[in-house]
């Protein structure tokens, strides 16, 4: 109608995607440095993984927004199966995996990763009781807050 162009709605996204997945990004570079070292050290997966797997789930479980905190608990087992079994067949090249040897082989994977497995939840479960334990911030001075308790 002749009148000025209608302005097109502007996605207000807030940067919300990149914080996101920065704190999911160091856990994981963690996890991946920690299985990268000690398979250099020797054959299997071992107690270096295992404190490297512990320190990224505390570490996912301490950025992880608290709507979103089951993620720290559920994650970790599947990275680390993930990361494990990518590390095992990097290292691990000259046998094939055809067959009885491939079952005995996901085996062998499935109890090193194990006690990586088990530290990492124990580490996440801490971390997450301790922030739902601990009293809520109750945000910046002077700032009001809003809702039903903001009229209590």
């Amino acid at each position: 109608m002749g009148g000025r162009p209608t302005a097109k709605p502007r996605r207000r996204t807030g940067g919300r995607g990149r914080r996101a997945v920065v704190p999911l990004l160091v856990p994981a570079a963690l996890i991946a440095s920690g299985a990268a070292v000690d398979a250099a050290r020797g054959p299997g997966l071992g107690r270096l993984f295992t404190a490297a797997a512990a320190t990224a789930a505390a570490l996912a479980a301490l950025t992880a927004p608290r709507g979103r905190a089951w993620c720290a608990a559920a994650l970790p087992p599947l990275v680390i199966a993930a990361v494990a079994a990518v590390a095992q067949l990097l290292t691990d090249a000259s046998v094939p995996h055809t067959g009885a040897t491939a079952m005995t082989a996901g085996v062998r994977w499935a109890m090193d990763t194990f006690p990586a497995i088990a530290a990492a939840e124990t580490a996440a479960a801490v971390v997450l009781t301790l922030r739902a334990v601990r009293p809520g911030r109750s945000g910046r001075p002077g700032r009001r807050r809003r809702g039903r308790a903001a009229h209590a």
